[in-house]
């Protein structure tokens, strides 16, 4: 019953805070790390420590746009915005905010 016997979950020595576990998964809440890279998974199912170097994690860089086209567009909405940038794909909930409404 590993689910049920998963205590803790580490990232880089860092707690994952376990939101749920079954027989087959855990699901856990990452801590916030001051670097980016490949972490070291720890997790300890009935007390026992287990390492497995072939699960890998991985911190990587904040989101950030450096564009976005069209620059203007009318007040009615509708059009179609692009924003480019760097690890726009690790975002779990994107909010986009413009003058103050979010879209």
């Amino acid at each position: 019953n590993v689910g049920n016997g998963v205590k803790r979950v580490l990232l880089n020595g860092a707690m994952c805070v376990i939101l749920q576990s079954s027989l087959t998964q855990v699901t856990c809440t990452s801590s916030a790390q001051n670097v980016t890279g490949v972490a070291v998974v720890t997790v300890y199912i009935d007390n026992q420590v287990t390492i497995n170097n072939s699960v890998t994690f991985e911190y990587t860089n904040n989101p950030n746009y450096t564009s976005v086209s069209p620059v203007r567009t009318i007040p009615a909405g509708g059009i179609i915005l692009t924003f480019t940038g760097t690890y726009l794909n690790v975002s779990q909930k994107a909010l986009l905010v413009i003058n103050g409404m979010a879209g």
